[in-house]
Formats: structure tokens, C-alpha cells, sequence
């Protein structure tokens, strides 16, 4: 009923439910009008009903005008858009336009069925290539007055010899899921007689230092015997046979053909056959050599020149013939003859019959007495007589079989050599030396090595070129060797394959860009690629350069691997831009690093702190399985752990993956400037280097015989890639190779020829050398015009999106933005505004706090209390004190005394 009462009386008194339901001792501090005259204000301050109902104190920052000013809306409005495009243009670029460029080139480049070139349905296609290929020869214009020792040697340089290249792609299959394709090919070359020099054809005739010659040297570099020295004596049967037939035909033209054996062998023994006759005949000496012939001897055949030689050498005295019994040589008729069966056999002047030189070695290389046993070992019919020499003219005949050997075999193997076109210094067509040529030093050796030999042509045929004369080759040679009917489909890359392989024939299998970046290789003849240096223990990375990666900055160095070179080599920006086809692109070159001598100190010290050793490296390496090497190849740790447990040691993997250019060319080691090592690629001593010796040291020139004989530039005969910055494409440029060859005097074919004195000095070599240039190539690129076209486009599009992005969007927004706040801020209508909201601000205020003082003193007095009346007063006194700010203490104690007095 009190209650009841109580609502009515607050209604009557136009007192809210809500208001109605505090204390009634609080509703009498309350005065009903105060939030209708709050809200009258609002309103005739133009505030809408929403904005009143937000808190009054943020109320006073709204200008009522501001709804209905279009100006203050479009200055806004202006404000936001210069900030977006500020912010928002650079973010567009790089995380939207570039990645949507970088995917459209990515899909010009995605490779299909469709595409030209990568069509698995057909058997074979021929796909043009863009790479520009010319030779430069060095034709050697003096080799006979060089050979002989009396000047170095003189080049005339002729060419270009331009040629275009081309490929032929066939056993082309996709992968499973269409993310890779494989396919076998070789490249052939078409010669550009536009772009050689005019004179210039393939049937020009060269003449430089025969390869073949210098790998047949090196067979045998570092051995007790020489290669020349092994090959006289594997000729020495046949040059005991061609001496014994040449003084036979001068026996039968003195005497007549009876008893010529007898007289012959009395010839060689004793020479009185032709001492009888130099008086009657007016010769010269009892020698054969010294009869008047068309066809002289280069050497005396005779066992007795050897005696008298021998005397006048060892005792300074000169013998006649029919002095040498009286002198204790004794060789009779028959012991002459059990000789030369021996070591002649049934051998002739193109075989040596293998049981003679099994006689010769064991004669040359053992005491008389193991000889003899050797003979009984045998059952030899000559062991009797053989047995009655005595030593001393064993002895004799062993030095004279030495002796023949070295001059004999000397003019046997020059002809040989001479007949087969082969030797030191070699003419030859230029289609020959690109293309290959049967060496008879080489032939021979493949011969030996049984049937199947033209199977393997690689080890006879030195050729220069990289490709083929012609599409059709490997399979017409092929066919015509092995008699079957070839067609390119059975063609190997797989050297195991016999009879379907030449080195020529390559082995891709490229990422077709389903599920990755397209067109990057994924293997490489069999072995798994990675286009990535790995500095000084490099695997398989190669990428020639061709791709440096998107965005190329001008201070960024590249390190790729030159398959060329077998090296890594670093390029570096080298201040110049150029243009190809149109396409603005950076030019890098070889950086000083990449031509420097080795660094042995870096060298050492790696070494010293790894514990690399080459040959353990090597053994290492071999031994890897094809599984764990694809597993290294995208696992650096993997790889680092296999290497610790190996036997290079626990500390290998502390320099795995490092790179020091100059530290790494002391690996092969390159021990001169801009040159690069090659003897292994070649097997003979050879070395690559720029052409005409560009930034090569002073000592490589000097061993040229000719150091102001190499005018080199730099735009001419330097290496250089252009790359187009935004894709990182190397759309043109060229690269240069000079092949030279370090010869040294033999021992018995060129003992004289002229080589650099002191050049042996401080290089590792163990004698002097000449340093022969045989040629140099250049090779070009660039891209097709469709390609150019492309590339221009987009990089045009890039070009305009980025400046219109990055550079005018930002400066157009903050040039937008800027002013817009300004006026907002500081313009007129804003001073004004600002003005106005001060006043109202300033008339609100009284209200405002007020109406705060009151409500927080509603919340103090509203405190429930449940104690006694005392307590009551004393929390509701210290409630006020904490809640209400009063002006007096007397107000306070009155109100809170009502308040008590009011509750009782």
C-alpha cells in the first residue's frame, strides 16, 4: 500500500518509472524538468535525436551545420582518396600487378603438347635455335721453321666462320601428371655465309697443332717411358724388318738375287758386301745408306756402323769392317739370322707380330742369361745359337737394337704419321676440324682395342664443334657402321649404349610449369640438375647465365656456372646499359674475382680448416647413389651429414656451400690471370682464355713466343650478358672462348721445336713450353622479335603501372590528402566552425556538469542500507563525501541529516 502510494505521488509529481523506483528520500533531489530542458537544448541546437542520445559531453564536438555543408562532405570525401591512393598504389604493385605480370610471362613460357617443339605425337622435330655461333681459326704460318727451333711461331687469324644452330628432338614423353617432359636431341649447325667473312668457306685450309698428337703425348706424361719411346719400340719388330728388306733390295741391285739372305745378313754383320764393292763402284763408304738412291735412308741399318760408331765414340778410334773380329766382336751368319727371326717373326711394315716383341722386351729389359732361360722356357730352335754370342757382343747388339729403335722407328712413325696425316702440326679443311678427322696415332690405338672400334669414333675423331654437320648425321653413321637401318628414335645420350651412342647426343627433362616455374631443367643426361653454384665442391649446377632471377639490381653480383669453363664464375654490373631488339637491359661481365690468379692463402686456409681433400672428394662423390645424389641436390644438410661421416671428415662440412672465386680457381689450380685450366676436358695440356688473350698476365703472352702480337678490346673479346632487369633475363649478349694448347719438345719426333725459355719456372710443369692459340669462338643471342615484342609490352605495361602506382598515385593522394586537411583544419569555413563549437561548448558546460554533480550524488544516496540507523548515516556521509563535491560542510551534514531522518 506504501509503496503504491509512493508511485502515484511520483507520477503526480512527473517523476519517471525509473526514478519512481529509487528511495523516496532520493526522488525529492530530483527535479523532473531538468531532462526535458537537457533534450529542449539539443534539439534547438540543432542536434538530432540519435546525436542526443549519445553522451552529452561528445555532443558539444558536433556542429550541427556539418550534416548539410556539401563542401566539408567533398573535403572528406578527397581526404580519404588521396590517403588510399597514397597508401594503396605501392601495395597494388607489389602484391598484385607484379605477381600478375610475373604469372602471364610465366604462362607465355608454360610448355604443352601444343607448343611448338614439345609435341609428343609425332616422332622427331627440328626446332630453330637463337644462339649465333663464329669461329675465329689461327692459322700457323711457319711450322716447319718452328718444329725446327728456329723462330716461334706466327699466326695469320681467318675467319668469322658463322654458323646457325638447330636441334632435333625426338623419345619426347610427358610425365605422369603433365609436370615434366623428357626428350633426347642433338644439335646441328647450319653455316651463315651471310654473316662469315666473304672469302670464307668450309674447304679452307688450316694448319695449327694437331690435338690428337698432344693427347698421345700426355698418355704417357709422368711415366719412366715416354709415349714416343713405347711406340718405337711397339714399331720395332716392323723397323727390323723394313732395315733388313731396304739392305736386301741394295744387295740384289749390287749383286744379283742369289744367296741374297746370306748376303744380306753378312751386310749387316760385317758390312764387307759393300766394302768389296767401293772401290769398283767408286762408293762413298761400305754403308748402304750412302749408295745413291731416289729413295734415301734417314739411318744406317747395319749392326756393324753401330760397332765402328761405338768405337770411335768410347775410344776415339777409327775402325774399318774388316777390323771388328780383330776387335772381339764375333757375330757369325747364324746367330745374325736366329736374331732377326726372333725379332722379326712373321711381322711386316704394318705388323708386329706379338711373339717378336715379347722377344724385343724381354731382350731390352733383362740380363743375357734371363734371356736365354726365357728362350728355353720356349723350346726355341735359336736358343743355341743364340747362346754362343758372347757378352760383349750381346751387349753390342742390345745398344744397337736401342739405337735402331729411336732412329729406325723415328723414320718408320714419320711415315707412318706422314702417310696417315697425322703428326705434331697437321693441314686440314675446316670442315675437318669442326666436324672430326681420322688421326692414324689414335686409330691405331682403337684398333688394338679389337672389333666394334668405329662404335666409338669419339676415341680417333678430334673435331672442335659442339654439334653436328648435319640433322641426319649420328643416324647415317650409325647405320652405316653397325648395318642396321637407323632412325633418330634409337638413339642413346647413355655412353653404355653402344652402337646407338655418340657424345653429341643430349638428355633434358624441364619442368612444363603445371605445378612449378615451367621451362627450368630437372635433369641433365641422366643426372639430376640443380641451376645453383655451390661454390668450390659444385655437383651439377649450370645455368650458363641465362636466367639471373627477377628483379636484377645493378649492385647485385651473379655467381652462375660456366659449362664451358667448368668453373663458377661471378659477373658484376658494368656501368653501361644496352639495348637488344628494343628491350633496355643491363650489362654484366666477368668480374676481376673470375680472372684473378688463384688465392692460395684463401685456398690453404679453407683447406686447413675442412680438411678437403681432392682425391678423397673425388672417391667420395663417385661412390654416391643416384637416390642420395637427387636427395643432396635439394637437401644442404643431408649432403653436409653424408660428408662428415665419409672420409673427408667431420670438419668438411664447415665451408659446404661457400663461395671465393680467386680461393676456388686454385682448385684445377689457375695459377695466371683470365686463364682457365681445361687439360682434363681435352686430356692434353690445354687452356681456355679470352680471345687474343684479353686480361691475360704478361707470362701467358710471353709463352706465345709473341707478346705485342695480341690486340684485344674489350666490346670485341670480352665476355658479357645483357640482362633485362625486371625478368632477369639474359636477352642477349656473348661469350668467348679462346682453346689453346701448352706444348712441349719430345724426345724422339720433335725434339727442337722452339718453346718460351724459363716458362717451366715457377708453374708446376716439368719442362718448357709454347703456348699454341688454335682458335676462338663467339657466341650470340638474341631474343625472336615475337619474344622481343612480348617482352617489350609487358615490361612497357610494368614500366607505366609502376610509375603510375608507385611514384604518381602516392604523390597525387599525399598532394590530395595533404590539402584537404589543411583546409579542413585551417581553412576559413574551419575557423569559423571552430569558433561556433567553442560557444556552444562554453554554454553547455554549466548544464553539462551539473547535470553530472547530480547524477553521481543520486548514486551516493542510493546506497541500500541495511544496519542500524547510526551506521546508515554514517556510510551514507562517508558515500556522499566520496561522490559529491560540496561547496560547505554545514550543506552536507544538513543533507545527510534529512537523509536520516527521512529514513527512520
Amino acid at each position: 500500500m506504501v509503496d503504491d502510494m509512493r508511485g502515484n505521488a511520483a507520477e503526480e509529481d512527473g517523476m519517471s518509472s525509473g526514478m519512481a523506483r529509487l528511495p523516496p528520500i532520493l526522488c525529492t533531489y530530483f527535479y523532473p524538468q531538468d531532462r526535458s530542458s537537457l533534450r529542449n537544448a539539443a534539439e534547438e541546437d540543432g542536434m538530432s535525436s540519435g546525436m542526443a542520445r549519445l553522451p552529452p559531453i561528445l555532443c558539444t564536438y558536433f556542429y550541427p551545420q556539418d550534416r548539410s555543408s556539401l563542401k566539408r562532405f567533398f573535403l572528406i570525401f578527397f581526404f580519404v582518396v588521396g590517403t588510399l591512393m597514397f597508401v594503396g598504389g605501392p601495395l597494388a604493385e607489389v602484391f598484385l600487378v607484379h605477381p600478375m605480370v610475373t604469372l602471364l610471362l610465366d604462362d607465355g613460357n608454360i610448355i604443352s603438347p601444343d607448343k611448338k617443339c614439345y609435341d609428343h605425337r609425332v616422332l622427331n622435330q627440328t626446332c630453330p635455335d637463337d644462339v649465333v655461333v663464329e669461329y675465329y681459326f689461327w692459322n700457323m704460318t711457319n711450322a716447319d721453321a718452328w718444329l725446327q727451333g728456329a723462330e716461334p711461331p706466327e699466326y695469320t687469324e681467318i675467319g668469322p666462320y658463322a654458323f646457325k644452330s638447330r636441334e632435333v628432338r625426338y623419345n619426347l614423353s610427358y610425365s605422369e601428371s603433365w609436370d615434366a617432359v623428357e626428350y633426347t636431341y642433338h644439335q646441328w649447325a647450319e653455316f651463315d655465309a651471310e654473316k662469315s667473312c666473304p672469302s670464307c668457306v668450309l674447304n679452307d685450309t688450316l694448319v695449327s697443332v694437331n690435338r690428337a698428337y698432344l693427347q698421345y703425348i700426355a698418355t704417357n706424361e709422368g711415366e719412366d717411358v715416354d709415349s714416343e719411346t713405347l711406340t718405337m719400340f711397339q714399331l720395332l719388330p716392323s723397323t727390323l724388318k723394313i732395315g733388313f728388306d731396304t739392305m736386301s733390295a741394295y744387295i740384289t741391285a749390287l749383286y744379283g738375287s742369289g744367296n741374297v739372305v746370306n748376303q744380306t745378313l753378312s751386310q749387316w754383320a760385317t758390312c764387307a758386301p759393300v766394302d768389296a764393292l767401293q772401290g769398283p763402284l767408286n762408293l762413298s763408304s761400305p754403308f748402304v745408306k750412302d749408295i745413291p738412291s731416289p729413295v734415301p735412308l734417314l739411318y744406317h741399318p747395319e749392326f756393324c756402323h753401330f760397332i765402328i760408331q761405338w768405337f770411335a765414340q768410347a775410344y776415339n778410334q777409327n775402325i774399318q769392317p774388316n777390323q771388328i773380329q780383330s776387335f772381339g766382336v764375333q757375330l757369325s751368319l747364324e746367330a745374325s739370322q736366329a736374331f732377326f727371326e726372333l725379332s722379326i717373326g712373321a711381322s711386316n711394315a704394318t705388323y708386329q707380330d706379338p711373339s717378336a716383341s715379347q722377344f724385343l722386351y724381354a731382350f731390352l729389359s733383362n740380363s743375357q742369361a734371363d734371356v736365354l732361360q726365357y728362350l728355353t722356357l720356349l723350346s726355341s730352335p735359336q736358343l743355341p745359337v743364340m747362346a754362343s754370342i758372347d757378352a760383349v757382343t750381346w751387349a753390342l747388339l742390345k745398344g744397337y737394337t736401342l739405337n735402331i729403335m729411336a732412329q729406325g722407328g723415328r723414320q718408320l712413325f714419320g711415315n707412318l704419321l706422314q702417310l696417315g696425316q697425322g703428326g705434331l702440326v697437321i693441314h686440314k679443311s675446316l670442315h675437318e676440324w669442326l666436324y672430326g678427322y681420322e688421326d692414324p696415332v689414335l686409330l691405331v690405338a682403337a684398333q688394338a682395342s679389337g672389333a666394334g672400334y668405329q662404335m666409338r669414333p669419339w676415341e680417333y675423331t678430334p673435331a672442335l664443334s659442339l654439334t653436328y654437320s648435319s640433322a641426319l648425321y649420328p643416324v647415317e653413321y650409325l647405320g652405316n657402321v653397325s648395318g642396321t637401318n637407323m632412325t633418330y628414335n634409337m638413339l642413346s645420350w647413355n655412353q653404355s649404349d653402344i652402337g646407338r651412342y655418340l657424345p653429341l647426343i643430349q638428355q633434358k627433362k624441364i619442368q612444363t610449369g603445371k605445378s612449378s616455374y615451367p621451362q627450368r631443367i630437372k635433369e641433365y643426361r641422366g643426372l639430376p640438375f640443380r641451376p645453383e653454384a655451390w661454390g668450390i665442391i659444385n655437383m651439377t649446377g649450370q645455368n650458363e647465365g641465362v636466367a639471373f632471377g627477377d628483379s636484377v639490381w645493378k649492385s647485385s653480383p651473379f655467381l652462375t656456372f660456366d659449362s664451358a669453363l667448368s668453373r663458377p664464375i661471378l659477373t658484376e654490373y658494368s656501368g653501361k646499359d644496352v639495348i637488344v631488339k628494343g628491350v633496355k637491359s643491363l650489362y654484366f661481365s666477368l668480374s676481376n674475382g673470375s680472372t684473378a690468379p688463384c688465392n692460395w692463402t684463401a685456398y690453404n686456409e679453407w683447406s686447413d680448416e675442412t680438411g678437403f681433400d681432392p682425391f678423397a672428394y673425388q672417391s667420395v662423390m663417385g661412390n654416391i647413389s643416384s637416390e642420395d645424389f637427387n636427395t643432396f641436390l635439394n637437401n644442404n644438410s643431408y649432403f653436409s651429414e653424408y660428408l662428415q661421416h665419409s672420409v673427408l671428415g667431420q670438419n668438411f662440412s664447415v665451408g659446404f656451400g661457400t663461395y671465393d672465386i680467386t680461393r676456388d680457381r686454385c682448385m684445377v689450380p689457375d695459377l695466371h690471370e683470365a686463364v682457365w685450366d681445361v687439360s682434363n676436358t681435352f686430356a692434353c695440356p690445354s687452356f681456355y682464355s679470352l680471345p687474343r688473350f684479353w686480361r691475360a698476365s704478361e707470362f701467358i703472352t710471353s709463352t706465345t713466343g709473341n707478346v705485342s702480337a695480341w690486340n684485344a678490346t674489350e666490346e670485341e673479346h670480352s665476355y658479357g650478358l645483357a640482362v633485362e632487369p625486371l625478368t632477369g633475363i639474359s636477352v642477349g649478349g656473348h661469350k668467348t672462348y679462346q682453346l689453346n694448347h701448352r706444348v712441349s719438345r719430345t724426345s724422339i719426333m720433335y725434339p727442337d721445336l722452339w718453346v718460351a725459355n724459363g716458362s717451366s719456372i715457377n708453374t708446376g710443369y716439368t719442362s718448357d713450353f709454347v703456348s699454341i692459340p688454335v682458335f676462338w669462338i663467339k657466341m650470340t643471342w638474341e631474343p625472336k622479335t615475337a619474344d622481343a615484342y612480348l617482352l617489350r609490352a609487358m615490361k612497357t605495361m610494368m614500366s607505366y603501372l609502376y610509375t603510375i602506382l608507385v611514384i604518381i598515385w602516392p604523390a597525387m593522394g599525399f598532394t590530395t590528402a595533404f590539402s584537404t586537411l589543411l583546409l579542413l583544419l585551417y581553412g576559413k569555413d574551419a575557423r569559423i566552425r571552430a569558433n561556433e563549437i567553442g560557444h556552444y561548448q562554453e554554454s553547455r558546460a554549466k548544464p553539462l556538469i551539473f547535470r553530472s554533480q547530480s547524477k553521481r550524488r543520486s548514486s551516493a544516496i542510493s546506497v541500500h542500507v541495511t544496519a542500524s540507523p547510526a551506521q546508515d548515516s554514517s556510510r551514507i556521509l562517508e558515500a556522499v563525501r566520496d561522490a559529491v563535491d560540496m561547496e560547505d560542510l554545514s550543506d552536507e551534514e544538513e543533507f545527510i541529516s534529512s537523509a536520516h531522518i527521512a529514513h527512520s
